[in-house]
């Protein structure tokens, strides 16, 4: 059983805006993971897959745009989406207010990219010239739980 009132989830601050951890990899044994997240307007993802897990959204605020293979969309608050293992896709917030996402990922293992990404926003801020360098880091340490495929756009 997980139970967690919300003191007990901060927001936490990383690279896009912030996260919190409403149930993690060690709390299901590694069936699932849930968090949310809360993305600030211009930011985006790479283009990516997830060949081991599958991924969910739920939209809480905001607009978000995905890419899933060929087609773009827009998801307002109250949207669901699932991707499934494997299916290329990118995700961004292309408006002018942030967007809240609940994600949920299913084997869990990708809240660990997450927390690494506070560890280094802790330490190390976008604008510096390290943070790609580290960010990339982190990248190939969690190649095993994201496939990075490229850019993409909303077109």
């Amino acid at each position: 059983m997980i139970t967690r009132p919300a003191s007990a989830a901060p927001e936490l601050p990383y690279d896009a805006g912030t996260v919190r951890f409403l149930a993690s990899s060690e709390e299901t044994n590694g069936s699932w993971s849930m968090f949310e997240v809360k993305e600030m307007p211009g930011y985006k993802t790479a283009w990516h897959r997830h060949n081991e897990r599958d991924e969910a959204f739920y939209i809480l605020e905001g607009v978000l745009t995905m890419k899933i293979e060929d087609h773009v969309a827009q998801y307002p608050a109250g949207s669901y989406i699932v991707v499934p293992k494997g299916t290329p896709h990118g995700q961004g917030n292309f408006g002018k207010v942030p967007t809240r996402v609940l994600l949920t990922f299913t084997p869990a293992g990708f809240d660990e990219f997450f927390k690494d990404r506070v560890e280094l926003f802790r330490t190390i801020k976008p604008g510096s010239p390290q943070f790609a360098d580290k960010f990339n880091e982190l990248r190939k340490k969690h190649s095993g739980h994201v496939e990075i495929l490229g850019l993409w756009d909303i077109k």
